[in-house]
């Protein structure tokens, strides 16, 4: 988006990247010790691998720490509201509906 000329900005409740992965998400849904059900060749985005010796099915805390190693490889923490819960979304003026 930014090399398209947007100004994206994310929005993050906890104080770290991850959503329920991160170390700390605002909230717990993902218990300790839960692997996921879906092989990291699935989940993996086309331009960053997991890293290299991990299982196929990771734990959580792996998910965690690959999409922060995401953020950082790409630069994305200067775009994202930490601490921020979004209650609401309006058009603005001028924006389609």
């Amino acid at each position: 988006l930014r090399e398209a000329g947007h100004r994206p900005t994310a929005f993050e409740a906890a104080g770290e990247v991850g959503g329920i992965w991160a170390p700390e998400p605002a909230n717990s849904v993902v218990y300790r010790g839960l692997t996921t059900n879906i092989p990291t060749v699935a989940m993996q985005s086309f331009d960053l691998d997991f890293p290299n010796g991990l299982p196929s099915y990771v734990r959580g805390s792996d998910l965690g720490d690959y999409i922060a190693a995401y953020a950082d490889h790409f630069g994305l923490r200067p775009l994202i509201r930490f601490g921020t819960e979004v209650t609401s979304v309006m058009p603005g003026p001028g924006d389609a509906s």
